[in-house]
Formats: structure tokens, sequence, C-alpha cells
């Protein structure tokens, strides 16, 4: 018999990062892929399609709970920071599902979702952090007292956000007084030299370009796992270039000051309750050389199908700690020593689409 696998939000990059690690092993898998949106390829490329509400949707669990009644998958995956932490408040909820869901206790799930939460968790932990400020209306009488103790540019992030949308660069007070103070934005200091970014202001200056983005080329990411009893798996350290957000070269590295802030992360949310997939991103502060992270994700990445190319088979980790019982196939071997995402065409027709949207379920 199959192993059902329910891949939540499969028409999110994750979602098709997924599906790229399981085509191999397809033959001893059966792939149930659920969005929220029916015009995705990735619904089609699966074995079985259902459509759900958005997961902020009051009938969104459910809509859930009957697609696990209709479906009864074996394991359940994660396409977006959403889906963890509703996975994780349904594992608590549900103990008769609690074996499909490999994750941890959702308060700490809570935590790492909320990027200003998860930097007062680091410190609290003594743990290295890029220094961080709320910035509210409530927040401008210490707003002072945060430039004291950083440098410009920053980054100004939303504090639940996804996939490096919504952020920008502050480049000066006035640029942060320009953006006003009507939403709450996590301000962030920004671990790279200054100079690197006064080419791409002086051009936006000048006018703003038809398409605009700043390449970035030292992206670190350390991507590890938790085991079902808290000891801590292999950790697999990268540097990558992100053009659009998106990675365009992703190679390993050895790298003990990376691997060790790793290790000390995971340590203590082992203690604190997770169990599962931890993405850690990081970088050397540009005087000190200290390495602080910068953000945190319970889930798999962007980049797991690169590190599957290069030898370090996350999934199949995972399988192995959480479902030993269950025949997984598991990469062993590098395929390539640097790995490159390459676009592939995916397509759909509308009368798929239209089944989909009229009843809610698709079998190709």
């Amino acid at each position: 018999m199959k192993t059902k696998i329910l891949l939540l939000s499969v028409g999110s990059l994750l979602g098709k990062v997924m599906l790229d690690v399981l085509a191999a092993r397809r033959d001893k898998l059966w792939l149930i892929g659920a969005n929220s949106h029916a015009e995705t390829p990735q619904l089609f490329h699966c074995h079985q399609a259902h459509l759900l509400p958005p997961s902020h949707h009051s009938d969104y669990e459910q809509a859930f709970e009957r697609l696990l009644a209709q479906c009864t998958p074996d394991i359940i995956f994660p396409g977006r920071d959403d889906d963890v932490i509703f996975l994780a408040q349904f594992r608590a909820d549900h103990p008769e599902w609690a074996h499909t869901i490999p994750c941890g206790q959702v308060d700490i799930a809570r935590i790492i979702h909320d990027k200003y939460t998860c930097y007062q968790w680091a410190l609290t932990q003594g743990l290295p952090f890029a220094h961080s400020f709320l910035y509210t209306p409530d927040s401008l009488k210490t707003l002072d007292s945060f430039l004291e103790q950083v440098s410009f540019p920053l980054l100004a992030k939303p504090r639940q956000g996804f996939g490096s949308q919504d952020i920008l660069f502050i480049e000066d007070r006035a640029h942060l007084e320009r953006l006003g103070n009507t939403q709450e934005l996590l301000l962030q200091e920004y671990l790279e030299p200054s100079e690197t970014l006064t080419p791409y202001f002086e051009q936006y200056r000048q006018g703003m370009p038809l398409f605009f983005q700043i390449p970035e080329t030292r992206q670190f990411s350390a991507q590890g796992l938790i085991h079902p009893d808290g000891d801590l798996g292999p950790v697999c350290c990268a540097q990558s270039t992100l053009v659009m957000g998106k990675t365009t070269r992703f190679e390993p590295i050895e790298n003990p000051a990376l691997s060790q802030l790793f290790m000390d992360y995971a340590t203590a949310l082992s203690a604190a309750g997770w169990r599962g997939v931890v993405n850690l991103q990081a970088k050397p502060h540009p005087h000190t050389g200290v390495w602080k992270a910068f953000e945190l994700n319970l889930r798999m990445s962007g980049g797991t199908a690169c590190r599957l190319m290069l030898g370090f088979d996350e999934m199949g980790h995972l399988m192995r700690a959480f479902y030993p019982e269950i025949a997984f196939p598991h990469v062993t071997r590098a395929q390539a020593d640097i790995a490159i995402p390459v676009p592939q065409v995916q397509g759909f027709t509308r009368e798929h689409v239209k089944d989909l949207q009229t009843q809610g379920s698709y079998y190709p």
C-alpha cells in the first residue's frame, strides 16, 4: 500500500519544491495536494487535488477535517508558515491525528512565526540575533535608543511576512519618517556593509527602473531536524544567491561558526518543545564578525530540492526519524557540487480547473 502524503499550500514555491523532492519516489507514494487557488499546476501534478478555503477563513478547519476524513493521509506537510501554526495547533487539539503531523508544540511555533517575538525569545535564550525594534505609533519615544545602537541602512519587515515579501530598505531617519507609523513593522539591523547598497540607492534616485531588485549573493542558511526524542539530526550549511526572493545558485559550505549557531538554536527549540524541521538564516556582523540569526522557519524551504541535489536528503532524514516503519527511499549520494534551480514550464487545462472549482476535488 502506498504512503499517502498531504501537501498543504501545494501551489506555493515550497509546494513545488516538495513535489520535486518527492518526484523520484512517487511509485511508493500517493500525493494529495491542497490549495486555496485552483489555477496552479502543482495541484494537477498530484495524484489527487483538493480546494480548501484560505487558511484565515473561519471555515478552514472544518474543510480541513472533511478533507482528512475523505483522504485519510499518513503524513501531512506544511507549504507555508501559516500552515505550520495551524498544523501544530490541530495536532494538539486532535491527538488522533498527531501521528500524521511531524511537528512540535504550538506555543513555540507561534513565537517563531512572529518576527518580533522570535527576536525576543532569542534574547531570553542568550542567542545572537540581528538587533530588532518593533516600530509602531506607540514606540516613537524609544526609537532613538534603538537607532543609537544600529547603523543605517535598516530593514523594515512585516511581523509575519513570508518569502521575503514586502521588505524595505530604510536609508536614514527621514526615510523612516516618510514611511509613517500607521502599521507595525519590524526594524532590523542590516548585516552587510552599508556600501554594498550605495549603487542601488543611487540608481533608484535617478528614476524607478521598470524592473528593480537588489541581488542577495551572501544568503547563508543552515537546515536541520529535531528528532521526536528531542535529539538533533544532521545539519546542512549553504550559501546561496537570491534574485527577486528566489534562489538562483546554491552551494554547500563548511562553516563551523554557522553550524554551531544552528546547533545552539536547535537545542533551545528542542527544550521549548519543538520537533521536526528547522531552518535558520544568519550572517556575520560586518564589523564584529559575530554570526547572528535574522530569520527562523520551522519548515522546509526553497533550498530543499537544492540540498537533495547536493546529497543532503532532509525529507529522507525526517521520514527515517518520524516514520521508520515506512519504506522511503533515502538519497545519500551528491549529484552535483553546486545547484542551480531552473524554471520549468507547467500547465493545466481550463476543464480541469473548472472541475476542481465545481467539485472541490479532482483526480487526474
